[in-house]
């Protein structure tokens, strides 16, 4: 679309209109939108119509363009997208959710590189893939989980929203439960720590701001998967509005009981 040159001078003058991009491949087989999708005004450097060293070019002068503006990113081509990272490390400061492709590989070298970046602005973490993978079981063959994701307070201190797929979690990691509003895990494993389903309830009764819990094919990750809790104190999560148990259905039983 042609633009007059006042217009045009208005929007490269204009931050907010280059701070969300998307590093996108072949728009056929892309991403499912997320529920809190991003403004329809990202910059697309899609590989249907540039060459990889042009599209680097575009994802420079975007950032260049963006001056200080918080960053919404969404990598829907992991062959630019790694290339694509290591120029946005140095913007890692103003980096405001960060999202990785659903068809990209857990094993892919891009997600171990986020997760060992300090993100200090982070609101948003969507590292979720493949969403039909699961029906077929293909998270479990030939593929290893990425282990020791630290995500902690101290490094993310401003994140609310956790999608995370096939990873260990660290520790340390649950201690940035209580400021998460929501959590979606898919076949993730929390610490030894957190040895029972005790353990997770005991974690999951801290995290007052929860307004949706998604755990797919995390029940049973558990050593000890207990069928009764004695004991266990009753408590409330009063601003759940969403909650997803996908597992055995005995399982899903014996954990809500």
């Amino acid at each position: 679309m042609l633009v007059c040159r006042l217009w045009r001078n208005v929007a490269v003058a204009t931050p907010a209109l280059w701070s969300v991009i998307d590093v996108a491949g072949s728009r056929q087989g892309a991403r499912r939108e997320p529920e809190d999708s991003q403004p329809s005004n990202s910059l697309s450097l899609s590989s249907t119509q540039q060459d990889e060293g042009h599209a680097m070019k575009l994802f420079s002068l975007a950032l260049s363009r963006s001056a200080k503006a918080p960053l919404d990113i969404l990598f829907t081509h992991m062959a630019y997208g790694i290339q694509a990272f290591r120029i946005l490390t140095a913007e890692a400061y103003r980096i405001r959710s960060l999202t990785v492709p659903d068809q990209a590989s857990p094993a892919s070298s891009l997600i171990p590189q986020i997760l060992q970046l300090d993100l200090p602005s982070l609101v948003q973490l969507d590292l979720l893939y493949d969403s039909d993978a699961e029906e077929r079981h293909s998270l479990t063959i030939g593929s290893s989980p990425i282990r020791g994701a630290e995500i902690t307070p101290m490094r993310y201190p401003y994140l609310r929203i956790l999608r995370l797929s096939h990873c260990v979690l660290s520790e340390e990691s649950v201690s940035i439960l209580p400021q998460l509003e929501c959590i979606d895990l898919r076949l993730c494993w929390f610490p030894i720590r957190l040895s029972s389903w005790y353990g997770l309830l005991n974690a999951l009764s801290e995290c007052s701001r929860l307004t949706e819990l998604q755990l797919h094919l995390v029940l049973g990750t558990f050593p000890t998967i207990a069928t009764q809790t004695p004991n266990l104190p009753v408590f409330s999560l009063e601003k759940l509005k969403k909650l997803v148990l996908r597992d055995a259905p005995l399982m899903v039983h014996s954990f809500l009981s």
